[in-house]
C-alpha cells in the first residue's frame, strides 16, 4: 500500500506502470497520478484528482470505477478528471480516451 498523505501529490508510475494487485491512496488534496498499471488507486478526498495517461487507446468505465488497456485492468475510485501526460484533460466519464504519441487526449 502507497499512502501518499494529504496535500497536493504527484505519483508518477509512467516508466515502468504498475503490476499487481497493490493499492495506493492519493488522499486528500488535489492530486495526480500518472501511468497506467493493474491495482487499485484511489483518488483521495479532493475535488480535482487527475489520472494522467500515455500512449493508447483505454477504455472507461465510471461505475464499474475501470480502466482498460489491452488485457489489464486498472481499479479506481475518487478521480475525477482524467488527461493525457501533455494536455487536454476531460471530466472522468465512461468512454474512450485516445492519447496520441504526442500525449494529448481526446475523448470519446
Amino acid at each position: 500500500m502507497i499512502d501518499s498523505g494529504k496535500g497536493k501529490d504527484r505519483v508518477n508510475g509512467l516508466r515502468g506502470g504498475s503490476g499487481g494487485s497493490g493499492s495506493t491512496l492519493m488522499g486528500k488534496g488535489k492530486d495526480t497520478l500518472t501511468g497506467f498499471g493493474t491495482g487499485n488507486f484511489d483518488g483521495g478526498g479532493g475535488k480535482k484528482d487527475k489520472i494522467e495517461l500515455g500512449t493508447g487507446t483505454y477504455s472507461i468505465d465510471r461505475a464499474a470505477g475501470t480502466i482498460i488497456l489491452g488485457g489489464d485492468t486498472m481499479n479506481i475510485r475518487r478521480f475525477e478528471r482524467i488527461s493525457g501526460t501533455r494536455g487536454r484533460s476531460f471530466a472522468l466519464r465512461t468512454g474512450t480516451l485516445d492519447v496520441n504519441g504526442a500525449g494529448v487526449a481526446s475523448c470519446f
